[in-house]
């Protein structure tokens, strides 16, 4: 999993890199597109296999659910086929909520799935997505809700439905109907994520009338300015600086190096801890953060950065990593270090350096 999210940063950034030097109208737009579309899947696909795996981690963070559930749309067209229609309404404004992103996206995938079987031979997937208080709104029977505001994700088809007997059985992990078919972990998957989030799902479905699933998510409590569209931004920053960066993959490096350059950064690079420590001896200006690798033969970047912080107490410093570990901690680095995922995008990388930037 390391080495292969290590793969897909490169591949992200790239295409990210590439698609921002490129015209709307060049053909070549496209492609990119494609290729960037491709590495996202494919990371999602990782963290699905790594979720049933029981190694997905969670990355926690206040984003729009109504921003996660229109960016999928086009997926979700080309996963369900021509066959079947969706229906969308998100209402407006901005829903706040606190997940990890990529397990809201696979509630999404999975639930969307779980439709596209039960409609066989065509029919209509409906998706909304609206504020709900259940102080003044009806709660489900049989849903548990703490008296705060939630927003609700509702899928529904008018599929085949279910009976009551498997209904009652839809979250158990390997339980299927798809004989031969299925694995029995989407919806158990679901179950886990929701939980995990503090939320609740609430299912009604009746043979032959189709099947309803609500999902609760609890509001942010401290809601955030709704995020743009993962680009590469406008060749500006509000804060610049001295970056270290080390990595041992020649691709990665080289590809996040282009990118906080052209972010405005003075970038200077390493293959290893080794390298980064005798670029420090060199010169004569301190640098203002440092961007490595966890994961690196002989050196880890967190020992590096421990070593490093103490020579430069103000250094900043982030630690980013492919890893399907779900125990990783920074906790030693305190205030000066922050933990970033792969694979991300153009705008993560960039978010965490000036987090970093301004931290100082």
């Amino acid at each position: 999993a390391h080495d292969f999210n290590s793969l897909m940063t490169a591949v992200l950034v790239s295409a990210e890199v590439l698609l921002s030097d490129t015209s709307a109208g060049d053909p070549r737009a496209n492609d990119l597109q494609v290729i960037r579309d491709a590495a996202g899947r494919a990371s999602t696909l990782t963290r699905q296999l790594m979720s049933f795996g029981q190694r997905q981690w969670s990355a926690p963070r206040t984003f729009d659910l109504r921003r996660i559930v229109n960016d999928s749309t086009l997926m979700l067209h080309r996963l369900i086929g021509p066959a079947i229609t969706i229906a969308c309404e998100l209402g407006v404004g901005s829903y706040q909520v606190r997940a990890d992103e990529g397990q809201l996206e696979q509630v999404l995938l999975n639930l969307t799935l779980n439709a596209r079987d039960a409609m066989p031979d065509g029919g209509t997937l409906f998706i909304s997505t609206g504020p709900f208080d259940p102080r003044t709104d009806g709660v489900p029977l049989g849903v548990r809700l703490d008296d705060a505001e939630y927003y609700r994700l509702i899928v529904r088809d008018n599929g085949s439905g279910m009976d009551e007997e498997v209904r009652s059985r839809i979250f158990e992990p390997f339980f299927t109907t798809k004989s031969g078919k299925g694995t029995g972990l989407g919806l158990p998957t679901v179950y886990g994520i929701v939980q995990q989030c503090g939320g609740a799902i609430h299912v009604m479905s009746e043979p032959t009338r189709g099947s309803t699933f609500t999902v609760f998510f609890p509001k942010a409590l401290n809601p955030t300015p709704p995020a743009g569209i993962d680009a590469l931004p406008p060749h500006h920053t509000t804060h610049r600086g001295r970056v270290l960066l080390v990595d041992d993959d020649p691709s990665v490096r080289m590809a996040l190096a282009r990118v906080l350059t052209r972010f405005g950064h003075s970038v200077s690079s390493a293959g290893n801890a080794e390298e980064a420590i005798a670029i420090v001896d060199r010169v004569d200006t301190a640098f203002d953060v440092l961007v490595t690798d966890l994961t690196m033969p002989g050196m880890r970047g967190d020992a590096l950065a421990m070593l490093l912080v103490e020579r430069i107490p103000a250094l900043r410093v982030v630690v980013i990593t492919g890893n399907a570990a779900r125990d990783v901690q920074l906790g030693a680095l305190g205030r000066h270090a922050e933990l970033l995922r792969k694979p991300f995008t153009t705008s993560d990388l960039e978010q965490f350096v000036q987090r970093a930037l301004q931290s100082r």
